[in-house]
């Protein structure tokens, strides 16, 4: 079955339901500047997919409501924190609406996501609109670990947004027990061709209660993050987060989430870019890119 969601990625699976991931990047075809990003989370049904092979879309967080007959903007909207500087200070002007799109969803970027529990998932976004992408910016523009609830996939909603300070996109989130580690860039993304131009960022949560995450630390790394930070767990409280570069040279890097208050890291240099795709023990699965090659390569590391 065809459901018009083009940019869809990252299939969550729990039961015969899951989630989807979108994220949408439009940009200026002259000057390669972001317009705006738009992202969504949407569920899927998937009580036939063994039988008839069918599966079905039944709701998403942003919904369009119906589009107005007179300019075919979607009815359903989102407010956007609104902004200007006086004397170089950003002084908040209050909130606009700006309708979601039918196909796209709502006006922010969606990154990696995961299911937590039967009620909960955690997904990986930015409070980054429009051409808004860079700090300084005016709102500022900060990484957030988005609580969804998904209990009702055909009522989805956000339950809490956290925002972690230091970060201006979270890209990435992964969670072991009654900690999360989600990961980001500090500065944000220059145009379409630039990627991530700032630092990696690292942050802890408290979820024992899943529903209302308490960030506990941030650390701000020296690596680079071009193509955006992705992380898994791979047990024993440590995770291991890919796509980062350091003086040009490309790694991994293991972190340890023991004391999750207080963060360490170590640095694995590699040749080429890995991103963590998933672990099973003792197994952990990254895929990447040889230079100058247009194929994925999975390769798996043994723990």
């Amino acid at each position: 079955m065809s459901i018009d969601r083009p940019d869809s990625f990252g299939l969550l699976v729990q039961g015969n339901s899951a989630l989807m991931l979108q994220h949408t990047t439009l940009c200026n075809p002259y000057s390669n500047f972001i317009v705006g990003e738009q992202g969504d989370v949407w569920g899927l049904d998937l009580t036939n997919a063994s039988t008839t092979e069918g599966v079905s879309y039944v709701g998403d967080l942003y919904p369009c409501g119906g589009t107005n007959s007179s300019n075919g903007a979607c009815n359903d909207s989102t407010n956007i924190p609104t902004g200007n500087y006086t004397d170089g200070v950003c002084t908040l002007t209050g909130t606009t609406p700006v309708p979601n799109d039918q196909y796209a969803g709502g006006p922010y970027p969606i990154y990696q996501g995961l299911i937590v529990n039967s009620t909960t998932a955690f997904i990986a976004s930015s409070n980054a609109a429009g051409g808004n992408e860079e700090n300084p910016s005016c709102p500022t523009v900060n990484g957030q670990l988005v609580v969804v609830n998904d209990a009702n996939l055909s009522a989805l909603a956000i339950t809490t947004s956290v925002t972690v300070p230091q970060m201006s996109h979270a890209t990435g989130v992964a969670v072991q027990g009654n900690t999360a580690v989600v990961v980001g860039d500090n500065t944000g993304i220059y145009d379409i061709n630039s990627g991530f131009v700032g630092n990696m960022v690292v942050a802890s949560f408290d979820i024992t209660n899943s529903q209302n995450p308490v960030l506990l630390e941030a650390i701000v790394t020296t690596l680079n993050d071009v193509p955006g930070p992705s992380i898994v767990p791979v047990g024993n409280n440590l995770f291991m987060i890919g796509n980062t570069s350091r003086g040009g040279t490309p790694g991994m890097v293991e972190v340890n989430a023991s004391n999750p208050n207080a963060l360490t890291y170590t640095i694995y240099n590699g040749s080429i870019n890995v991103s963590p795709a998933a672990y099973s023990a003792p197994y952990m699965y990254v895929l990447s890119a040889k230079p100058a090659a247009s194929n994925n390569e999975l390769s798996f590391y043994q723990f």
